[in-house]
């Protein structure tokens, strides 16, 4: 039986929100794939009251993973590294509406040795044609070649939030991190130069609310770009060019 493992990241009263639905998903896709073995894993931060809530009502159904949510690179590579080496992964963020049918085709395509198949996120309006614009963690498939990689070459520090320190953007100072899909897509490259990455532009999601922060979707993209760039001419020895036209555009 083939093994299916959902990635949440999210903490307090966001995940006790949406919990009720995040179970209902789970059961329609082990309907759905019957041939798939399906986790359900929640990392969410070591202190976190709702730990005690998933354990008294959820046990059996949601495996709990704590680490430091505030450090991307902690977070990502402790789920990596606890995710079954034979696993795809169905990565998401609490409030994006995904039907099973979607994740269906989208796992058609891993199947086929896909690296990620994400799905364009309304209002990110990520659509592939900038760097910084294009698959998500917030709603895509990853392949478990992927994921070995990654466990071999795990992220590295620098994407945590001012890490890097920071960079002027209009008349705003940010600090650098995030926009962790640039630096996968160039570990995954640095191994495997025929490694592909897709992104279904053509079934957009809705994501209902911001994530991670109150920030607004505007600004938020503008930031992600940002740091890409800066990721490209400071931190990844990758031509801009060679990386990008690894990702391409399900219209």
């Amino acid at each position: 039986m083939n093994k299916l493992t959902v990635w949440i990241r999210a903490w307090g009263n966001d995940i006790t929100v949406d919990l009720e639905k995040l179970i209902i998903l789970i059961n329609l896709l082990k309907k759905e794939l019957t041939h798939y073995e399906i986790s359900l894993f929640i990392e969410t931060n070591p202190d976190d009251e709702v730990i005690k809530l998933i354990e008294k009502y959820y046990n059996n159904q949601i495996k709990i993973i704590t680490a430091n949510l505030h450090s991307f690179s902690n977070a990502l590579n402790t789920l990596i590294q606890l995710t079954p080496p034979d696993s795809l992964v169905l990565t998401l963020s609490l409030g994006v509406i995904v039907n099973p049918e979607l994740i269906k085709k989208g796992l058609e395509e891993v199947e086929k040795g896909v690296f990620a198949y994400g799905w364009c996120i309304h209002p990110l309006n990520n659509n592939g044609t900038i760097v910084g614009l294009g698959w998500y963690n917030t709603a895509a498939l990853l392949h478990f070649d992927f994921i070995k990689i990654l466990k071999d070459y795990p992220l590295p520090s620098w994407i945590d939030n001012g890490f890097e320190g920071s960079i002027i953007l209009g008349k705003e100072t940010i600090p650098i991190g995030g926009c962790e899909e640039v630096v996968m897509m160039y570990l995954a490259l640095k191994v495997n130069p025929k490694a592909i990455f897709h992104l279904n532009i053509k079934d957009s999601l809705k994501l209902k609310k911001t994530t991670g922060t109150d920030i607004s979707f505007p600004k938020k993209i503008k930031r992600k770009v940002a740091v890409a760039n800066y990721y490209m001419a400071k931190k990844i020895p990758m031509a801009k060019e060679t990386l990008w036209q690894a990702l391409k555009i399900v219209r």
